[in-house]
């Protein structure tokens, strides 16, 4: 598989991905509509501060697969980016066994300067993955054995305080 992105920057700072991915990734939208112009969701993208321990919670405990961890760096990415210089990301790209249909990126920023917090939680906020019922439990205690909270309502809560949903299939 190798996969080419075009990333174009808009207003207000706004990044648009625009993947081609060949041979095309699995999708279940596609195949049952032919005349559909595009799959689903294609990625979602968390920005953690512990890299390793979030890439060891997704894969090893959730069950993705690791499909690239790399570092970009450099001076056409600080330009491209909009950061300065000698600031570099760490992103890794996970999915599940059948890559259907989207994938998990995993950022971390370095020598960027922090921003404060908006007063309110914008952006990404669960994640839900498709679980037998029977493996529920199991899941559920891997991924606390790996890091993960219950929270008040006993949902989970993964890297950068993401809930966790395991939806029965």
């Amino acid at each position: 598989t190798s996969m080419q992105e075009a990333v174009v920057r808009g207003p207000g700072d706004l990044f648009w991905t625009v993947p081609q991915v060949t041979p095309r990734r699995p999708s279940p939208a596609l195949d049952a509509d032919p005349h559909r112009l595009h799959g689903e969701l294609h990625s979602a993208v968390i920005n953690v501060d512990d890299m390793d321990g979030a890439v060891r919670f997704f894969a090893d405990a959730g069950g993705l697969v690791s499909l690239f961890d790399g570092t970009l760096k450099g001076e056409p990415f600080e330009r491209m980016m909009g950061l300065p210089k000698g600031a570099s990301l760490r992103i890794a790209f996970l999915s599940s066994t059948d890559q259907a249909p989207a994938r998990l990126e995993l950022m971390q920023f370095f020598d960027v300067p922090t921003a404060p917090l908006r007063h309110r939680s914008v952006g990404l906020t669960r994640l839900s993955f498709a679980c037998p019922a029977s493996d529920q439990p199991s899941t559920r205690a891997r991924l606390v054995d790996a890091g993960a909270a219950r929270d008040q309502n006993d949902r989970l809560r993964g890297p950068a305080g993401i809930v966790i949903e395991l939806v029965e299939t």
